[in-house]
């Protein structure tokens, strides 16, 4: 079922404004960039910080979530969150929006709400490049450690390196990069606006060498490009040191694979546009995947966000969250697997059903 939106009535983005300075905690308060690029800066006060992150259906209660930015200016062509959030999707990449004072409304609701696993982020990228400047992400990370909540990072940007410092200081931490190809040429393609796939690894690595729990996003998996195969992916994952990867495939969905098709049915990218509208194609590329990925002991998990850190028993089985809630009937959920703080991390390699 397709759906009207307008950026203009949405419950955010209407509210936004132009930013009135830079960084929460300058002492001299200097004006903000109004734009990244081609991208629109703006900024909205926050109702709050914790957000109730589902991990399935209807099981709500389980996580936390803080998004300290709406939108994103990496503009992946096959982003999930324009459906989640309800935005435009032919807007989306075009705007950002700083919650400049998320780490003020995060002080207060640390001292009432419920100790559970915090995902930063699961509907913006924390890192982006407002980030250097509004340090918002780093602020309520600060809030974090001085509490030792459990926390899980996943980014595309090796801006997560500033705070290395803050995540070392938690015990229960886990850190992943979106890494969907080793091709960054593909990147450039789909990923227009995000950081380079060399400097992605290179990232992970420097995460890995620092002692923390570090995972890879290979989702949505990206076929091997430009010569590539999956053992040279398999072999780069290795060496950026990855304790795991977690994989979903493609959407098959027509508000994406229709705009694909049509940017790039007559390039060089045709054949990928052609591989995510090819279930049995994904499958094939699936078991080429845990089959190098054993080979070089990288366990594999079928998902997108790893399960939290709390739960001490799995959650009553329901419909797997789907990332476009519109257009997908609903998924059983497979057997969670449980991160643990300290030694390796156990995975249960689960094929996709």
């Amino acid at each position: 079922m397709r759906y009207i939106v307008n950026d203009n009535l949405h419950s955010q983005l209407s509210k936004a404004t132009r930013p009135a300075q830079c960084r929460i905690d300058d002492e001299a308060p200097k004006p903000a960039a109004e734009a990244y690029g081609k991208v629109r800066a703006l900024e909205i006060e926050s109702e709050e910080a914790l957000t109730d992150f589902t991990m399935g259906g209807s099981v709500t209660g389980v996580a936390w979530s803080i998004n300290p930015y709406v939108g994103c200016l990496h503009a992946c062509r096959y982003c999930y969150v324009p459906n989640t959030m309800h935005v435009e999707r032919q807007r989306w990449g075009t705007y950002v929006v700083a919650k400049h004072n998320l780490p003020q409304r995060l002080r207060k609701e640390l001292k009432h709400r419920k100790r559970l696993s915090v995902y930063i982020s699961t509907s913006t990228d924390p890192y982006q490049a407002p980030e250097r400047e509004h340090g918002i992400t780093r602020a309520c990370l600060r809030l974090l450690a001085r509490e030792d909540w459990p926390v899980e990072v996943l980014t595309r940007s090796p801006l997560v390196l500033r705070d290395l410092d803050i995540l070392k200081r938690l015990t229960r931490v886990r850190v992943g990069l979106s890494v969907p190809t080793i091709d960054d040429e593909a990147r450039q393609a789909l990923e227009p606006a995000a950081p380079a796939i060399p400097a992605r690894l290179s990232a992970l690595r420097k995460v890995a060498d620092a002692g923390l729990p570090v995972f890879a996003n290979y989702t949505p998996a990206y076929p091997p490009t430009n010569g590539h195969t999956m053992a040279d992916v398999a072999e780069a994952f290795a060496k950026a040191g990855v304790h795991w990867i977690n994989t979903t495939g493609w959407r098959r969905i027509p508000h994406i694979l229709g705009p694909l098709w049509d940017r790039f049915h007559k390039t060089p990218w045709a054949r990928l546009v052609k591989f995510i509208g090819d279930e049995k194609g994904q499958e094939a590329l699936y078991a080429d995947l845990v089959k190098e990925m054993r080979r070089v002991d990288i366990p594999v998990h079928t998902g997108f966000f790893n399960p939290p850190f709390d739960l001490a028993e799995p959650y009553e089985a329901t419909s797997q969250m789907k990332l476009e809630v519109e257009e997908s009937a609903p998924e059983p959920v497979v057997a969670p697997w449980w991160g643990q703080p300290a030694g390796p991390l156990e995975i249960v390699v689960n094929r996709h059903p």
